[in-house]
């Protein structure tokens, strides 16, 4: 399960609503003064892996995040849930109440037989990918109705909600996260509409507060609780949006936990996530490790606007053999951007950030190699003295472009996808990321900026290249902007590593390496080492790891 840990103290674990993620519940986190707050994502929600459960019950889903508090050495904490999540940590305080020092109930459904089986009937439509993008434009508008109409697929005046919405932007993120998990969103529902609360509630063992916000639906459900223990306070004033009252309940508990076991290791076999880097510089990685590392560690960087995950054919073909960390570029997938808004950092800068974090994390020497954004970042670091790099491998860097094509790409090639209120930037996104597969720049769709070779545009590919550019929005443009200004062509003379210039078959990118590069003799230009693709790239990085110096 992916979490975030904010802040120190008593140990609160919150569980968030549906079809979201724990980023949803940040700033609630924040406002917590005294607590280490645990914010979960729900498996199949946010960056959680689905249960492999084909139809999950509540139940299901609160046997892992006791497994998760297992991993993490946790014996006892306070729960908070809000929706779903609410659901989910009344199961926990019923499967496991000594584990259970104190429960919040924020928003908890208690719907009739009738109610439940409409909400299993119409609230979880599936949006099949379509050609054109418009599924993208149905999922904005059910998450935006859903604070609209109360449900959201009743769309009169008697389930009219007098509510403001919310912004385009925390709509946004929403519907990225919905997007994210597409084929699984509903399950997490569907076990929501299933499970009745009331008899857990009736014989509940922990203290437990039971609230709704002054704006939330489901706040008339508070008198349907019926009969409960003296330890369940069912309070009708307070609301997620105010954290006083909370605070004084929370106060009152004894019995918590803390966090005590160690994040995983570079000797952790398998494969994981974590976050490397502390304060504002967090960056997120995806690690595979063998049983036994036969060669030494890869960090491969992806290209932009995508995240670390667009690497894991590449990982599953090294991952008897080698440890593979893929870490997401700064501002992108789950990393974090570590400058204010108005701060457009070059590669050096991005380099820095999470060359510091990577090298601290795997403590040795490792190989690189970067796709794209990432060649350019892995260039950075074969310089002298910026990464302990042992070999390097850039595929499909971008060099060779005159002052006036750097000067287009810069103004054309990548805006910053603002949220609209009707999520019509969405549609940009994916016919951007269309264009992209079609046309070099994306942004000429004429006969002689036609794309020979490359990926086949399919609506699968396209959508999951859309949620990645749309999960960094604002942030992926401000990477393109880095590499785009970024002197390779004076980088390559001064290389300290061993390292292979290349570019795959159908790379409009790969036109650079037909023509004279001037570079460090430590610089191999192979213009062809990827002619057969990812078993190609698999092999060269078999062979640099395998070798016991540099090539």
């Amino acid at each position: 399960m992916h979490l975030h840990v904010v802040g120190e103290g008593r140990l609160l674990v919150v569980l968030h609503a549906s079809p979201g993620s724990g980023r949803a519940m940040l700033p609630f986190a924040r406002s917590l003064d005294g607590w280490q707050v645990l914010v979960l994502d729900t498996p199949g929600c946010g960056r959680s892996d689905p249960l492999s459960v084909p139809e999950p019950a509540i139940d299901d889903y609160a046997r892992a995040t006791l497994a998760t508090l297992d991993a993490l050495g946790v014996d006892q904490c306070a729960v908070f849930g809000t929706h779903t999540g609410a659901k989910i940590a009344l199961a926990l305080a019923h499967l496991a109440p000594a584990r259970i020092s104190g429960l919040v109930l924020d928003g908890l459904g208690i719907s009739t037989p009738q109610e439940r089986h409409d909400q299993l009937e119409n609230y979880t439509p599936r949006h099949e990918i379509k050609a054109d993008g418009t599924h993208l434009i149905n999922a904005w508008h059910q998450v935006r109705d859903m604070a609209l109409f109360w449900p959201w697929y009743a769309q009169d005046g008697r389930h009219r909600m007098k509510i403001t919405p919310p912004s385009a932007e925390s709509i946004h993120e929403v519907v990225v996260d919905m997007l994210r998990n597409l084929d699984h969103y509903a399950l997490t529902y569907h076990a929501a509409f299933r499970h009745d609360p009331l008899p857990r509630l009736a014989s509940l063992a922990v203290p437990t507060l039971i609230r709704a916000a002054l704006d939330d639906p489901l706040r008339a459900h508070l008198y349907r609780v019926g009969r409960v223990p003296d330890h369940v306070t069912i309070d009708a004033r307070a609301g997620t949006d105010s954290t006083v009252g909370l605070l004084e309940w929370l106060g009152q508990l004894s019995g918590i936990g803390e966090l005590r076991s160690p994040e995983p290791t570079p000797s952790t076999a398998g494969s994981w996530r974590t976050y490397l880097g502390s304060g504002d510089t967090v960056v997120h990685a995806t690690v595979s490790s063998p049983q036994a590392a036969r060669s030494r560690p890869l960090v491969a960087l992806h290209a932009c606007p995508g995240n670390g995950d667009s690497l894991q054919p590449l990982a599953q073909g090294l991952a008897d053999e080698r440890l593979v960390v893929r870490p997401d570029l700064p501002g992108l997938g789950g990393s974090s951007w570590p400058w204010s808004p108005d701060v457009d950092p070059g590669v050096e800068e991005l380099s820095g950030v999470l060359g510091q974090a990577v090298a601290d994390f795997i403590g040795e020497r490792a190989d690189i190699y970067g796709t794209h954004s990432g060649a350019a970042v892995a260039l950075e670091w074969a310089q002298a003295g910026v990464f302990p790099a042992a070999n390097v491998v850039l595929d499909g860097l971008f060099l060779g472009f005159p002052e006036s094509a750097r000067a287009e790409l810069l103004s054309q090639y990548a805006s910053p996808l603002v949220p609209v209120a009707h999520g019509m930037h969405m549609l940009e996104a994916w016919h951007r990321v269309r264009d992209e597969l079609l046309f070099w720049p994306w942004y000429r769709p004429e006969a002689d900026a036609v794309r020979s070779g490359g990926p086949d545009p399919t609506p699968a590919l396209i959508h999951e290249l859309t949620v990645q550019m749309l999960s960094a929005n604002l942030t992926y443009p401000l990477v393109c902007r880095a590499v785009f200004r970024y002197p390779a062509e004076t980088r390559l003379q001064s290389i300290a590593v061993p390292t292979i210039l290349t570019a795959r078959a159908g790379d409009p990118l790969a036109v650079a390496l037909q023509r004279p590069i001037v570079a460090s003799p430590l610089v191999q230009v192979r213009p062809d080492a990827l002619r057969s693709g990812l078993g190609s790239l698999v092999g060269l990085l078999r062979g640099l790891g395998e070798a016991r110096d540099p090539c």
